[in-house]
Formats: C-alpha cells, sequence, structure tokens
C-alpha cells in the first residue's frame, strides 16, 4: 500500500525544516560579522521621505498617520512619472493599513456596541415638562456619551481607511496594467530598415568587452575582505551542501512515492502519466530548484554587486526554465521508450520534435540572457529590440516547425490523453497553439515588437504550465482510483461492520482537482499584469469580510460558523452513538422509548449546533424573528404538510402511540416501525418491504398497535370436525395440544368453543394467549400440526364440504328435484 506513516512523515518534515533554517541561521550569522548585503530595491523599507505606519503609536497618532500616507499616495499615484518601485510600496503600505484598520474594526466595534447598549439602558434626557432625573445618571449619560462619540469617530475612521486602502490598491493595479498594455502595444518600424540592423551588429562591438569588465569587476568586488570575510567562506559552502541534501532527499522521497502508488494503480490509462509526473519532479522540479538555490546563497550572503544581481539572477531563471523544460519534453515525447510516451507520435516524429525543442529552448534562453546583459551595459537601443526580434522569431519558427511535423506524423492518440480530468481537449489546444505562434510571427514585421516578445515568451510558459496541471489531475485520478479500490477491498472484507465514507473521498480529491485549476489559471493570468498580492488581496479581502448590500460577509467568520456547526453536529453523533449502544441498553427502558430519547436528543443537538453556528456568523438571533414571520407565510402554503409531518413526529415521540418495534396495521399494509424521523415512520413489512408513512398519517388515521400497552395477544385456531364426533373428546384433546405447547400462556386461561353446527362440520374455536403476539403465527402453525396428528390418532374425521347431485331423464312436468345430501368419502359431479 502506499500509505506512510505518520511518524516517518514527521521525522522527515523536521529533517527537511532543520535543515532549511539552517541555511537562513548561517546567511544571519554571515551578515552579523560586519559585511553588507544588498538592500531590496523597491521595498517600503528602502523608500524616504514618506510617513511610515508602526503600530506602537497611540489610535489617534495612528489613524493620522494613514490619512496623510493615503493622501499622498492618492496624489503620488496620479502622476505620471512614479516609478514601479514606487507602485509597489504604495501598494504594500495600503495592504498593511488595511490589515491594522481591520484589526482596529474589531477592537473598536464591541466597544461602540457596549456604549450603545449603555446608553439604550439609561435612555434619553427628560424633555421640557418631564420630572428631573438624578444628578448621577445625567453625569453618566454624559460621560457615556463622551465615550461614544470618541469610540464611534475612531471605528468610523478605521472603516474609512479600510475604503481608502482598497482605492489605493485598485489604483494601483489599474496603474499597472495600463502601464503593461501600452507597453505591449507600442509599436516600432525601426526594424525594417537596413540601417537598424547594422546599428544592431555595431552595437556588439563592446558587448564582449564590457561583459568581461563586469565579471572582473564584480569577481574583485566579491572577493574584497568587506564581502568574503572568513566566516562567510566557512558558511556559504555549509549552506550550499545542506541545500543541495535538501534537494537529494526529496528526490530519493518522490522516488519512494512513485514506487509505492504505481503498482496500486488499476486504471492502465493513468499509469504512464502518473511516471511522468514523478519523472518531472524528480529531474524537472528538483532540478530547476539547483541554480535558484545557488542564485540565493550568494545573493544573500551578499557577494553579488548590484548590475551582476541582475545578470546572475537572470541566468538562474533562464537555466530552472530550461531545466524544466527540457524534462518535460522528454517525459512527454519519450523518444527513447514508447510505451511511456504520452504524445501520440511515432518513434521517428518524437525524436526530431524533442532535438527541435531543445535547441530552440537554449537558443531562446540564450539570446534572452544576452538581452538582459545589453541592458546591465548600456548597450544601444537597437541592441536590446533586435535580441527581441530574434527572440520571437526564434520560438515562433521552432513552434510551427514542431506543430507541422506533429500534424504530419500523428498515430493512434493513447488512452491515458482520453482520461476523465481534461485542462482543454488537445484539438483545440492545437488549434489555439498554431494561431499563437503565427500571431508572434506575423507581430514582427507590422512593428509590435514587445507584445511578439511577450506572446512568444508566454506560448512557452503557459504550454508548460497546461502540461504540469494535467500531470498533476492524473496524479489526483490514480490516487482517487487507488483509494477507492482499496475502499472495496475493506468493503468487501469486513462487510456491513465497514463504515468508510467514500463521498467525502470524493469532496476531498474534488476540491484537490479545483485547486489545481485555480493555480494553474493564476499562473497563467501573473504575466498579464497581474500580481500574487493581487491575488491575495482578492483573497484576503473574501476571508475577511466584504459588503454586499448592506450586509456584511466574511469568509472567516462563514469557516469558524460552518467549522462549530461541524464540532456540535460531530459531538452530537458521537453522544447519540453512545446513548444507543452503551447507555440505553443498559437501562429497563423499552426499545420504543430508547428511540424517542435518541431522536429527540439528536434535534436538540442539531438546533444547538445551528444556533452556535448562526451566532458565532454574527447573526443576531432576536433579528430572527422577522425572518421567521417572513416565512411563516411561505410555511403556510408551500411547507404546511412538511411542518405537519414534523410536529406529529414529534407527538409520535412524545406521547408515543407507536414506538420502534411495534407491529402495526396501516391502510398502506402492516410490519414493524423500524424508525420514526422527522417526516416519515419507516415500516418493515413481512416481506423485508420498506413502507414509508408520514407521520400526518398515523396521527389522523387509523392504526391497529399490536403491541402499544404490551406484547400479550390473542389467538384464535377454528377447527371443525363430523357429526358423528364426540365433542367432549374433542375439547380434551385441544387442550392437550395447548398444554403441550410452551408459547401458550396458563393465565389467562385457554378455552374451547362450540360456536356452531355447521353445514359439513361441527365448528370449535381454541383461543389461547401467547405473551408475545409476534409470534403468533409460529405457536399458530405449531398448534395446527398437532391437533391434526392428535386428531388423526383418535380416528376423528375433518371433514370439508361435499355435494351430490341427481339428475332424472323425463318431461319437466314428472321431473323431481334433485336429492342434495352430505356423503362421506364422495366426490363432488358438476353438469
Amino acid at each position: 500500500m502506499f500509505e506512510i506513516r505518520s511518524s516517518e512523515m514527521l521525522i522527515r518534515t523536521l529533517v527537511v525544516l532543520g535543515l532549511l533554517m539552517a541555511v537562513n541561521v548561517w546567511s544571519v550569522l554571515a551578515n552579523a560579522q560586519g559585511t553588507l548585503t544588498k538592500p531590496n530595491i523597491g521595498s517600503p523599507d528602502a523608500s524616504t521621505g514618506e510617513a511610515q505606519v508602526t503600530a506602537e503609536v497611540s489610535d489617534a497618532n495612528q489613524l493620522g498617520t494613514w490619512s496623510g500616507f493615503l493622501d499622498s499616495a492618492s496624489q503620488a499615484i496620479k502622476r505620471e512619472g512614479v516609478t514601479s518601485d514606487e507602485l509597489d510600496r504604495y501598494f504594500g503600505e495600503s495592504v498593511r493599513i488595511l490589515l491594522d484598520a481591520r484589526s482596529k474594526v474589531s477592537e473598536f466595534e464591541p466597544q461602540v456596541n457596549k456604549l450603545t447598549q449603555q446608553l439604550d439602558e439609561i435612555g434619553p434626557a427628560p424633555a421640557d415638562g418631564e420630572p428631573a432625573e438624578a444628578l448621577e445618571i445625567t453625569d453618566r449619560r454624559d460621560a457615556l456619551s463622551a465615550k461614544f462619540a470618541e469610540a464611534d469617530a475612531k471605528l468610523k475612521e478605521a472603516r474609512l481607511a479600510i475604503v481608502r486602502a482598497s482605492q489605493i490598491q485598485e489604483a494601483v493595479a489599474a496603474k499597472r496594467r495600463d502601464r503593461f498594455v501600452r507597453a505591449l502595444t507600442a509599436r516600432s518600424t525601426e526594424s525594417h530598415s537596413f540601417s537598424f540592423w547594422e546599428r544592431f551588429f555595431t552595437g556588439f562591438t563592446g558587448f564582449s568587452k564590457g561583459l568581461g569588465l563586469l565579471a572582473k569587476d564584480s569577481y574583485a568586488a566579491a572577493t574584497s575582505l568587506e564581502r568574503l570575510t572568513p566566516w562567510k567562506k566557512t558558511i556559504l559552502p555549509a549552506a550550499l551542501i545542506s541545500s543541495f541534501l535538501v534537494l537529494l532527499y526529496f528526490r530519493r522521497w518522490l522516488g519512494r512515492v512513485s514506487s509505492n502508488l504505481i503498482p496500486n494503480v488499476t486504471d492502465t490509462r493513468l499509469i504512464v502519466p502518473v511516471q511522468a509526473f514523478f519523472a518531472f519532479c524528480q529531474n524537472g522540479v528538483i532540478g530547476a530548484a539547483i541554480p535558484v538555490v545557488i542564485y540565493q546563497c550568494l545573493f544573500r550572503f551578499g557577494l553579488l554587486t548590484e548590475r551582476l544581481e541582475l545578470l546572475v539572477r537572470e541566468i538562474a531563471i533562464s537555466s530552472s526554465i530550461l531545466i524544466a523544460a527540457t524534462s518535460l519534453i522528454l517525459v512527454i515525447f519519450s523518444p527513447n521508450n514508447s510505451r511511456l510516451r504520452i504524445a501520440d507520435l511515432n518513434d521517428s516524429a518524437a525524436d526530431n520534435i524533442v532535438k527541435i525543442l531543445l535547441v530552440g529552448l537554449f537558443l531562446t534562453g540564450l539570446v534572452r540572457v544576452i538581452n538582459v546583459a545589453s541592458i546591465i551595459l548600456v548597450s544601444p537601443f537597437e541592441v536590446s529590440l533586435g535580441l527581441s526580434v530574434v527572440l520571437a522569431t526564434i520560438v515562433a519558427v521552432t513552434a510551427l516547425i514542431v506543430f507541422w511535423q506533429a500534424a504530419n506524423e500523428q498515430q493512434e492518440q493513447a488512452a491515458y490523453l482520453d482520461t476523465q480530468s481534461k485542462i482543454i481537449r488537445w484539438r483545440y489546444l492545437r488549434m489555439f497553439l498554431w494561431i499563437l505562434a503565427v500571431v508572434v510571427l506575423i507581430a514582427i514585421p507590422v512593428g509590435y515588437i514587445a507584445l511578439s516578445e511577450f506572446l512568444a515568451l508566454q506560448l512557452i510558459f503557459g504550454t508548460m504550465v497546461v502540461a504540469v496541471a494535467w500531470l498533476t489531475l492524473r496524479v489526483l485520478d490514480a490516487y482517487q482510483t487507488s483509494a477507492y479500490d482499496e475502499q472495496q477491498t475493506a468493503s468487501e472484507g469486513m462487510g456491513d461492520q465497514y463504515s468508510g465514507s467514500p463521498q467525502l473521498g470524493v469532496i476531498g480529491f474534488g476540491i484537490s482537482k479545483l485547486l489545481v485549476y485555480l493555480a494553474a489559471l493564476v499562473m497563467l493570468l501573473l504575466p498579464w499584469g497581474y500580481r500574487t498580492s493581487d491575488f491575495f488581496e482578492l483573497i484576503s479581502r473574501a476571508f475577511f469580510g466584504f459588503q454586499i448590500g448592506g450586509l456584511n460577509f466574511s469568509l472567516s467568520t462563514l469557516l469558524l460558523a460552518f467549522t462549530l456547526f461541524a464540532i456540535g453536529y460531530t459531538v452530537t453523533v458521537a453522544l447519540r452513538s453512545w446513548l444507543n449502544n452503551r447507555f440505553l441498553p443498559t437501562t429497563s427502558l423499552d426499545a420504543g422509548l430508547s428511540n424517542s430519547i435518541s431522536t429527540i436528543f439528536g434535534y436538540l443537538g442539531f438546533i444547538l449546533a445551528a444556533v452556535l453556528a448562526i451566532t458565532a456568523a454574527g447573526f443576531d438571533l432576536t433579528s430572527l424573528a422577522f425572518i421567521a414571520g417572513a416565512l411563516s407565510l411561505g410555511v403556510g402554503f408551500g411547507l404546511q404538510s412538511i411542518i405537519n409531518n414534523f410536529v406529529s413526529g414529534l407527538i409520535l415521540l412524545t406521547e408515543r402511540p407507536i414506538t420502534a418495534g411495534d407491529w402495526v396495521v396501516t391502510k398502506d399494509g402492516e410490519g414493524t416501525v423500524k424508525r420514526i424521523s422527522v417526516r416519515s415512520t419507516e415500516i418493515e413489512t413481512f416481506d423485508r418491504a420498506t413502507v414509508l408513512v408520514p407521520n400526518s398519517t398515523l396521527i389522523t388515521e387509523s392504526v391497529t398497535n399490536w403491541t402499544h400497552a404490551n406484547k400479550m395477544g390473542r389467538i384464535i385456531v377454528p377447527i371443525g370436525v363430523g357429526y358423528d364426533s364426540d365433542p367432549d373428546q374433542v375439547r380434551e384433546i385441544l387442550m392437550q395440544c395447548v398444554e403441550e405447547n410452551p408459547g401458550i400462556l396458563k393465565k389467562p386461561e385457554p378455552v374451547v368453543y362450540f360456536i356452531d353446527f355447521g353445514a359439513d362440520a361441527l365448528i370449535f374455536q381454541l383461543r389461547a394467549f401467547l405473551a408475545d403476539i409476534n409470534y403468533s403465527l409460529s405457536v399458530q402453525s405449531e398448534l395446527r400440526f398437532a391437533i391434526l396428528r392428535k386428531l388423526r390418532a383418535a380416528k376423528i374425521e375433518i371433514p370439508y364440504p361435499q355435494r351430490d347431485i341427481h339428475i332424472k331423464s323425463g318431461s319437466l312436468e314428472s321431473a323431481k328435484p334433485a336429492t342434495v345430501r352430505p356423503r362421506k368419502g364422495s366426490t363432488t359431479k358438476k353438469s
């Protein structure tokens, strides 16, 4: 099985966290030895000349500081020359103000509510002509009014700060999107001229020399005593080794998870995608993390100059993308093993496409790094613009060649491409990618160089996101299939004792897939002018509260209310189970009363949990009276029968005319009461069929309950004997049969009645009482067996109807009526 023990997971987590903390501690210790680290340009701490929001000042000063910052930010955002770093700072400060203001609102609202309640209790001041009130009351009212005015003013200022901070965030986001759109739609036709490309090649004349000087100066600065201290020489290798050990640990852990999961995947369509996912994680994700780790160590230890840091960062990003994309290409096209190939291509096409894609990716990354280096070295504008044209052309041509060859070399589609989870159908995705590649190629001669380069990079990035999301969904499908198979095996092995909840598993996997879709959507939107802070702010607004009309909604309070309700309901179910299985069976209460107690306890627990949830959600229970009054009209019409059945169910549980286990007879049939629920009562017939009878029917109509007061009941067995039988002998035989049957009570005494002189027999009735009427059928059957056996032994005949019909020929006048008389042993004749 692929389950992982919790202790092992805990140990692994502690090891990873310990190594990561060691890296951070080492970097902090290294910087504490008098070294200088590069400041975070664009962060709020790096900017000067603006008021900073602090939490240590008083409420009044803090509200004033917020107002001053929001005023200055609102004016600055409108300026055309505001920089991206300033926009980042304004956005970050507005987020901080928003969070602090929300905490202040939570602090001030209870104070205002308490003061309002106290003022309501004191009441308004007496009007003119009314009796004067005590001086203490007047002073108390004035003091409370002053406190209320102060708290209410702070509350309104905090709420206003929330609104203004949200507006600042929206303005910053709008400014970013506007700049993004203008940058993409900027048109340049200079690349059409021969002189442009002449200046482009001329600009590379001093490029290699400038790059060499940059590397030399950066190395000299990094190895200076100021930056590379003996302490850092010791800690930096330890930090790198620790980071690599963490990555190696995760790589091996992924291998173990893969080896445990794949043998349990029964759906063969999922095996290849699952293998591809774990191979990508082991080689692509872990490999892509190595350049990032190296860059972070060099940056955090302050070994990079400002210009070199930009170049190294771009090299690390390009290398990571190249490693991840290469791994993704290899697991999808699998040129060396067709059985592991996801793409529906033959061996030759897969091998050619892999070579083309790898060459195109390498050239794209190289051009991207050279472009960043040209910007750092302040090369001519033609160099950067020409490199953008080259990059977009490489990506578009590579994509078109790959799409063309894939379209011509397709073979039958693999089965695992048609599994249940799809990001988008391949034929639609392929059409979209064709169009995007053509647009990238056309945008270059039209003059939209920036748009062409951006779309080219998004063609790579978006394809990678969609492919990774598809593989992730395949793994979730595999886990779901394996979990379902395990559950089925456990259910077959344990029978009715198994109490698994497949619905919870389905919901859990559904939520996981939804998160994958949302993560993919966020990743695809990030390059289009959106930032992670925008999404976090959206989540924050939904979590901490938003207003629709006059109602405030907060996801956090709703989650709290749902959690309290879930806890209350779970406790109720657990206590009810304890009552049913542990406590009530030890009492002398009958099954019906025990069921009533358990059901009423369940209703009370559900209502209490609902009240706690409603209170936690912030709803005033007194205001629900208005809602109940508004719903009464609907209850009177549409919900009348439901309410009638509910009230009838409560009556059945309290008065207990019918309880669980009773034998009842209704117009819908007869059987044993199994359960009394909110709306109906479940009756199981003697044929094992279930009849659901509305509770109102059991209250308003006639119902026969054989076991209402007790289970004692009477049975009647009719017997007919021949006319030549001795009645006293028959009575003695019947009484002997009664005495020999242990199921018949001695008190009340059983009796034998001579009922009638029948047409064919003397009619007797045996009447007796049973301790449990539920056994009436079996007792009557045993009595009939015994009676028949004893009557035959005493040679007493049990007759049945007999008729003789005689027909004489002749005229109608001389015809005599036929004689009809019973005759022993004869058969009935009919003409």
